[in-house]
């Protein structure tokens, strides 16, 4: 039995071999892509592309299949054939061989493309493991769920992805909308990368004194919470659009991680988080 990795992105739902690492990924809901390798060779291109209807099927892979052979008219090209809602064909040369699959997924009105790469021979059990756990969510759905560079958290729908980070141990995550923004920070690793306690970590981060800080325990973790409230004059025409950024951070044990999240919002419009978790260990 293959070991697999679900990953959770713009609403879409894919799974791949725990050994597959992102490499390249795009935020734009209507158009782009995820990049995945193993240890040796790029194993998958995971493409979407927003479409109000459903676009000519066949006449998209007759284009792909035209142009593999002109690419390469030595090249081996197989019929296109079905597995479930996937339209696919191989391509070879050789030992090495090319997947393609596509399909278009009513629930979020998207047309969804799949290149597998092998390039010492296919392997079909992956292949219908990735295409079986392929899927996505409803264009209204409330909440979205983002599960990748080992960030687990979900997110109200209409709360847009701005950019993302993702470094050996380190991922940050950043959202915005109606002039608020919320920023999401995963640093692993947590004994090697900061000695003392968690308010230690948020006073060094946040530049506050530890008398600023509030704790709190929440299933299972101590939460440090520190917020800083804008005090410079504004006239009268511009009161309530005073900045508040709250910082909330912990140590999950567990997973020997830090997380640490900043919400940064006006008086008057408060981020609305009752939607918005963050998973750690399973026990949120």
């Amino acid at each position: 039995m293959i070991k697999g990795t679900h990953i959770e992105w713009l609403g879409m739902s894919i799974e791949v071999p725990e050994d597959w690492e992102i490499t390249r990924h795009s935020v734009n809901r209507g158009r782009g892509k995820l990049i995945f390798i193993d240890r040796r060779h790029q194993r998958l291109q995971f493409a979407w592309t927003r479409c109000a209807r459903r676009p000519a099927e066949k006449r998209i892979f007759d284009d792909f299949r035209a142009r593999d052979k002109e690419e390469d008219p030595t090249c081996v090209i197989s019929d296109i054939y079905h597995r479930g809602p996937w339209r696919l064909y191989r391509r070879k040369q050789g030992e090495a061989s090319i997947t393609r699959a596509g399909s278009y997924e009513t629930r979020s009105k998207r047309w969804l493309d799949l290149v597998f790469s092998w390039p010492e021979g296919c392997d079909e059990r992956v292949e219908e493991m990735v295409l079986k756990g392929c899927c996505s969510q409803k264009s209204d759905a409330p909440v979205t769920r983002w599960c990748a560079f080992g960030i687990d958290m979900k997110t109200p729908s209409d709360w847009q992805i701005h950019s993302t980070e993702a470094l050996p141990g380190a991922t940050t995550f950043v959202f915005g909308g109606n002039g608020s923004s919320i920023t999401v920070r995963r640093r692993a690793m947590a004994p090697f990368r900061h000695k003392g306690t968690i308010g230690d970590y948020l006073v060094k981060e946040t530049g506050r004194k530890k008398d600023a800080l509030v704790y709190q325990q929440d299933n299972g973790h101590e939460i440090c919470q520190v917020q800083t409230r804008e005090s410079v004059f504004k006239p009268r025409w511009l009161r309530g659009k005073r900045k508040v950024t709250s910082d909330y951070a912990w140590i999950c044990d567990r997973k020997e991680t830090i997380f640490h999240v900043t919400l940064d919002s006006y008086d008057k419009k408060p981020v609305e988080c009752s939607k918005m978790k963050v998973e750690c260990c399973g026990r949120g």
